[in-house]
């Protein structure tokens, strides 16, 4: 990683392993140098283990309002990533998300991406891989959905964030390598949790007019992944008994955006999809 011209104010590191072997060295290693105080580290358990949940205890345990999230088989190669995510919010108090693009490790660009072309503009939403968060705006639109585990759950957020006002940015010179761009482990289960969640997302946010006509096309349609090698309705059955176990929390939980924040939501939606199937330009 590059060291950044921009000093973050902290480094925080939410760690829900069972290993407690991380713990005993990050006090080693901060004992051995005082400056690497800057890293905060908590050691949680059960009730915050998962990714949505890891990252609401972060964002709930710290007080500045930029906070970058990066997965943690991404490099940040960039030495003036931090300052410029942190700029194109600084420069716009209604930008809630800024979103990176992804590189593999071979340095070439995957055709999924946030945004494409070669200048910034505002997007349907960011992928989580890396991104920053504007604090206050998570505090006005609540915290990630915690039932979503990961996947999805970036946007589902940023549907909520364009609702509010706020405006998710996408600026093609801020990436990251990303060794996950090409990762084929688990295919079947990262799919269906992500399909499922599209359909938790439906539920929660889309406006009344239109749902049971994307819900019903949705489950029409949906196919489980090739490396499953289940038949299509057993997996469709699946993902209705998963709307069926949380469906007295998607009931409470439920606020359907506006019209006018959905309909602005797909159109940038769209764009986005078709430079990815295109390549941008």
């Amino acid at each position: 990683p590059a060291v950044q011209e921009r000093n973050p104010d902290a480094i925080l590191v939410v760690d829900a392993s069972t290993d407690p072997r991380t713990d005993a060295a990050v006090q080693t290693w901060q004992q051995h140098d005082p400056a690497r105080q800057t890293l905060r580290y908590w050691h949680v358990g059960e009730a915050h283990r998962g990714l949505t949940r890891q990252r609401n205890f972060a964002l709930d345990h710290v007080t500045t309002d930029f906070v970058a999230f990066f997965d943690d088989d991404v490099v940040l190669d960039n030495p003036l990533a931090l300052e410029r995510a942190v700029a194109i919010m600084g420069s716009d108090s209604t930008v809630g998300a800024v979103a990176f693009r992804q590189r593999a490790l071979d340095g070439t660009f995957p055709q999924l991406q946030p945004v494409h072309g070669g200048r910034m503009r505002q997007i349907a939403t960011y992928f989580g891989w890396a991104h920053s968060i504007r604090r206050s705006a998570w505090e006005r639109v609540g915290p990630f959905m915690e039932m979503f585990e990961y996947g999805y759950e970036e946007t589902e957020f940023s549907l909520r964030l364009l609702d509010a006002g706020y405006k998710v940015m996408g600026d093609p010179m801020l990436s990251v390598i990303h060794d996950g761009a090409d990762n084929s482990k688990n295919l079947h289960k990262r799919h269906f949790v992500n399909v499922r969640n599209t359909l938790f997302t439906y539920l929660l946010r889309y406006p009344a007019k239109c749902l049971p006509s994307w819900t019903k096309n949705f489950l029409l349609h949906v196919q489980p992944h090739p490396q499953a090698h289940e038949p299509a309705w057993a997996f469709r059955l699946r993902l209705l008994g998963a709307v069926v176990a949380k469906l007295p929390r998607l009931i409470i939980e439920r606020k359907p955006v506006s019209s006018s924040a959905f309909d602005a939501f797909w159109s940038s939606r769209h764009h986005t999809q078709s430079d990815n199937r295109s390549g941008g330009s």
